[in-house]
C-alpha cells in the first residue's frame, strides 16, 4: 500500500508562471493596436489627433490578462514607437505626446498590479482547498474505516446494541404521525429497559420555574412514590445535571428513595422532564449505561419539541443528504 501524499499545507506556494502563450499574445496586441490605426486611418495610424487614444487599449488588456511585467512591456514598446515617430517626424506625430507616453505607463501598471493582487487571492483561495479536500479525503476515508469496522462488529456480535441503533428506533417511531406523545413517551422508556436494563423507574414533568409535577407520564415497574423533597431529586433539579446515589455524601444520599435522577433538557436548555430510576441491575449501574440513559432521554425531549409537521419536513433533505449510499458490495448477487 503507498503512503498518502503528502498534505498541499507542506508544498511550496505555487506561483504564475510566464508562458510563451502571454509572450505571443502581448506582442500581436502590442502590433495590432497600431495595425489598427493604419487600416483605419494611414495619416495618423497612432491614433493621437483621435479624442481618445485607442493605443491604451493595448496595455490595459494586456495588464489584466497576464499582470504588470506584460502591460509594463507593451506600454514601454508603445512609448518607444511615439519617440521614434516623434524623432523621426513620422507616422503623422509632429510633437511630443507627454501625456500619452505617461498615461501609457501609468494604466499599464495600475491595470497590472490589480491582476497581481488577483492572482496572488486565486493561488491562496486554491491551496487553501487543496489543503480542505486532502482533510475531508483523509476525513471520508476514516469515516469509511469506522463504519466498516462498526458493520463488522455487528456482524461479528450480533446480540449487542448500540446507542445508534436506539436513537434509529426513536426516531423512527417519533416520525410517524399516528404515534401519539404518552405511546412516544412509553416507548421511549421501553428502549431505557432494553438498551439500559432499568427495572424500576418513572418519568415526571418539570413546571416553568424548575416545578417538579409528582404525578408521572410513564412508568417502568412497580415503583415507589417520589417525594419531591427527596435530596438526589433536589440536587438534580438544582445543577441540571445526571445525579447518583455514588456521587452524593453518605449524610446527603440518606433518605433518598432513588439510585439516579436524569435530568431532560432540550437542545435549547429547556428542563422539560426528569427521570427517577429506582432499580437497575448491579452490573449495569456505571458511567457509560448512565450517560447513554441521559443520552436517549434528551434526544426524546429534542424529538417531542418539535410537533408541528413543518420543521419535520425541513429535516427531510438533511436526513437524506447524510444517509450513505448503498455501496455496489451490499447490492444482492
Amino acid at each position: 500500500m503507498t503512503p498518502d501524499p503528502a498534505p498541499p499545507q507542506a508544498r511550496p506556494p505555487r506561483r504564475p508562471r510566464s508562458s510563451p502563450k502571454a509572450l505571443l499574445e502581448t506582442v500581436a496586441l502590442t502590433l495590432a493596436m497600431p495595425g489598427i490605426g493604419w487600416l483605419i486611418d494611414r495619416t495618423d495610424p497612432l491614433m493621437l489627433n483621435r479624442p481618445f487614444s485607442w493605443l491604451l487599449v493595448a496595455p490595459l488588456l494586456i495588464g489584466i490578462r497576464h499582470g504588470l511585467a506584460f502591460g509594463c512591456g507593451s506600454a514601454i514598446a508603445l512609448d518607444a514607437v511615439l519617440v521614434f515617430a516623434w524623432r523621426a517626424h513620422a507616422l503623422g506625430v509632429e510633437s511630443l505626446p507627454g501625456e500619452t507616453v505617461v498615461g501609457l505607463i501609468a494604466l499599464s501598471m495600475v491595470a497590472g498590479q490589480y491582476s497581481n493582487v488577483w492572482t496572488r487571492e486565486v493561488v491562496t483561495l486554491e491551496a487553501r482547498a487543496e489543503t480542505l479536500q486532502y482533510r475531508l479525503t483523509a476525513l471520508t476515508r476514516a469515516h469509511l474505516a469506522l463504519e466498516l469496522s462498526h458493520d463488522r462488529l455487528r456482524d461479528e456480535r450480533p446480540e449487542d446494541v448500540s446507542l445508534r441503533d436506539a436513537l434509529q428506533t426513536l426516531r423512527e417511531a417519533a416520525a410517524n404521525p399516528d404515534t401519539l406523545s404518552n405511546a412516544l413517551e412509553q416507548r421511549m422508556m421501553g428502549l431505557l429497559v432494553r438498551y439500559c436494563a432499568l427495572e424500576v423507574a418513572s418519568l415526571h414533568r418539570v413546571a416553568s420555574g424548575g416545578i417538579f409535577v409528582a404525578e408521572p407520564i410513564a412508568v417502568i415497574g412497580q415503583r415507589a412514590p417520589v417525594e419531591a423533597n427527596d435530596p438526589l431529586l433536589r440536587h438534580a433539579l438544582e445543577t441540571r445535571m445526571l445525579v447518583h446515589v455514588a456521587e452524593l455524601s453518605q449524610a446527603r444520599a440518606s433518605g433518598s428513595a432513588l439510585l439516579a435522577a436524569v435530568p431532560i433538557s432540550e437542545a435549547s436548555g429547556v428542563l422539560r422532564a426528569i427521570l427517577c430510576i429506582q432499580s437497575m441491575p448491579f452490573m449495569a449501574f456505571h458511567r457509560k449505561n448512565l450517560q447513554m440513559i441521559s443520552a436517549l432521554a434528551c434526544h426524546w425531549a429534542d424529538l417531542t419539541t418539535v410537533s408541528s409537521p413543518g420543521p419535520r419536513t425541513d429535516r427531510q433533505p438533511f436526513e437524506a443528504r447524510r444517509t450513505p449510499a448503498p455501496r455496489e458490495s451490499d447490492a444482492p448477487p
